[in-house]
């Protein structure tokens, strides 16, 4: 979960490692909005994990042990 004024969003891989972004927007306790984006395939995680200088780090279940990939312009990280 990345948290940033008044939203949030979580990175969730399906079971073929497509990665989707849903970003939650909220004001105080009501939520204003869901949405939900495709991100990019990579291979299946047991771990996801985003970087402060923006990127993500991907722990690989197989092959790889770990891929890194470019992500603040397509996340819009703004750390």
């Amino acid at each position: 979960m990345f948290s940033n004024q008044g939203a949030f969003f979580f990175l969730l891989q399906s079971e073929d490692g497509d990665l989707y972004k849903v970003t939650i927007e909220h004001e105080e306790e009501e939520v204003k909005s869901l949405k939900i984006k495709y991100f990019d395939t990579v291979p299946v995680a047991s771990s996801l994990c985003i970087l402060k200088s923006g990127f993500l780090f991907v722990a690989s279940e197989f092959g790889n042990q770990s891929v890194i990939i470019s992500s603040s312009c397509y996340l819009g990280l703004t750390l």
